[in-house]
């Protein structure tokens, strides 16, 4: 009997691995997270979101549900392993997003919850590759223009002081 359950168990596996490299559910994720971006931002118009208030949240739990099943599979198709699970940082990512949805008393901090729910859209960046290979410039790109930014600072500062001596006299109130 344990080895019946390890083949079926094997075979689930399998499946939900099939299942998520398929382009229709990457597709259904990506249309989902528009539809999330899209409701979070009418609920920034304040006439929107006081005339459409249960159907937001009814909305954003119907999202929330997909984004854990969504997890469940993949957790699945890694076997369950939490090693395997993790080689693939965007499944971290995705976990601790989602269960951030679900710490108490964060529903209850509006501010909070907007912010995680923000998050929850940086997961489409996953199915678009081109969006992906923009975003890994823009990250390999930080520490050349932080360097700059830090050389315009001190140059900036060097001819603000430069200033102040060579002109203090001549105005003293500016």
């Amino acid at each position: 009997m344990g080895l019946a359950l390890q083949e079926m168990r094997a075979g689930v596996d399998e499946r939900c691995r099939h299942m998520i490299a398929t382009p229709i559910c990457e597709k259904a994720i990506v249309i989902v997270s528009v539809i999330n971006v899209t409701m979070i931002g009418l609920e920034t118009f304040d006439s929107v979101a006081a005339g459409y208030h249960g159907v937001f949240d009814v909305l954003d739990n119907v999202i929330l549900a997909v984004y854990v099943i969504e997890l469940l599979i993949r957790f699945t198709a890694a076997g369950w392993s939490v090693r395997e699970f993790a080689k693939t940082h965007w499944n971290v990512f995705d976990f601790v997003v989602i269960a951030a949805s679900f710490v108490p008393g964060l529903r209850a901090t509006a501010m909070l919850l907007r912010l995680v729910r923000l998050a929850r859209i940086v997961r489409i960046i996953r199915f678009l590759p081109d969006l992906h290979v923009v975003v890994g410039a823009i990250a390999r790109s930080i520490p050349g223009v932080a360097s700059l930014a830090a050389a315009t600072a001190l140059l900036i500062y060097i001819y603000g002081m430069l200033g102040w001596v060579l002109f203090a006299n001549h105005d003293p109130e500016h």
